[in-house]
């Protein structure tokens, strides 16, 4: 699976759809993790993330809510940006495959939007939650209609705050034991 983006604003079906795709590959007997709350899933942070650096038998998927609380998009250079970055890189030689929601494309790193193979841009209607999914090269519309979508709404928290994950970068990076050139940038 590809990484894959839901981006939309506020209260257009974003986590609601993250929500349905971790749930449905956890029914495909998938490992499956989340930094918010989903019944079933188990829930990772930040450090759990960095613990799933060894490769598994079989595809875990993890699941970033407000992925800019990790991937700050105004924040490129910092030192947890550059390492939640190369965590991303090696994902899949990892065997971890990343689904993410933020509400807008600028709100996340601008490497992050690079990486990402396909995006699903989120809209509420009256009558249902609409879908485009696209990989760049086609382009797909799909629907949830809202008696549908009402049937996830005690499966998760739609108003859960994702914290902004700490992470120690000085331990981590012995921890990882692949070296990463970390540069300070300061702007004057």
């Amino acid at each position: 699976m590809p990484i894959w983006g839901s981006l939309g604003p506020l209260g257009s079906g974003k986590s609601l759809f993250l929500t349905i795709k971790l749930l449905q590959y956890l029914e495909q007997g998938y490992d499956v993790y989340s930094n918010y709350t989903v019944e079933g899933v188990k829930k990772i942070d930040a450090r759990t993330f960095i613990d799933l650096k060894k490769r598994s038998d079989r595809v875990r998927v993890i699941g970033i809510d407000e992925v800019y609380t990790w991937f700050e998009g105004r924040l490129a250079m910092s030192k947890t940006n550059i390492f939640m970055r190369y965590l991303i890189i090696q994902s899949r030689k990892r065997g971890n495959d990343i689904m993410y929601s933020a509400p807008h494309m600028t709100t996340m790193d601008y490497s992050l939007q690079r990486l990402t193979d396909v995006f699903t841009y989120c809209k509420k209607r009256k009558d249902a939650f609409e879908y485009a999914i696209t990989n760049r090269e086609k382009l797909i519309v799909r629907e949830v209609p809202l008696h549908i979508a009402k049937q996830f709404y005690d499966k998760y928290d739609t108003y859960e705050i994702v914290p902004v994950p700490k992470i120690d970068i000085k331990n981590l990076m012995g921890e990882i034991q692949e070296k990463v050139e970390v540069k300070e940038v300061k702007i004057k």
